[in-house]
Parts: C-alpha cells; structure tokens; sequence
C-alpha cells in the first residue's frame, strides 16, 4: 500500500510542493475513472467528471482538516484506507503501469 501511495504521490504532486492541492487530486481521480473504470471517456462523462468533481469536493470537506487547500501525504493515505472509500480495492490501481499513475 506505501508503494502505491508513493508512487500516486510523486505523480500528481506536480509541483513538488508536499502537498496535493484541488487540482492535483482532480487529477489523481480522473486519471483513475478514465484508465480503470473507463468513465470518463462514456457518452456521459460530462455528468462523470461532475461527480469528480464533486468527490473532490467530499475529499476536502473531510480530510483536509486544518482547511488549508491542500492534503498532506498522511490525509491522503487516510483517504486510500478508509474502510468504506472507493479505494478499498486497491487492485486496479496496483495494477496500473507507471505511465497511468
């Protein structure tokens, strides 16, 4: 799981700033709906990349606890674990070659 969080955050950390701010999460989320879900790319991934944007949005509200903007690599990792996120199956994100990450 620590590969894997590593790797998601060296790749969308666009700036190297330690932090993830809004857009490098959008990012994070819409790379992960396009190459494993294939949702964005469907007739209604208008609407699809609404709920990205809406998720994002949820993401912030609950782990982003000093309300500053920006996840630190710890509220991402707790965002990763939660019990009931949709990342609990990490298996398609494990699978991911480095170029999808």
């Amino acid at each position: 799981m620590l590969k894997i969080l590593f790797s998601i955050w060296m790749h969308y950390d666009t700036d190297r700033s330690g932090f993830m701010e809004e857009d490098e999460v959008t990012a994070f989320l819409t790379d992960l709906c396009k190459n494993r879900y294939n949702i964005l790319d469907s007739p209604g991934g208008e609407a699809e990349s609404d709920l990205v944007n809406q998720a994002v949005q949820q993401i912030f509200l609950t782990y982003d606890t000093n309300n500053d903007g920006q996840l630190t690599l710890n509220e991402l990792y707790l965002i990763l674990n939660v019990e009931d996120s949709v990342f609990n199956d990490m298996s398609p994100v494990e699978e991911m070659e480095s170029e999808e990450i």
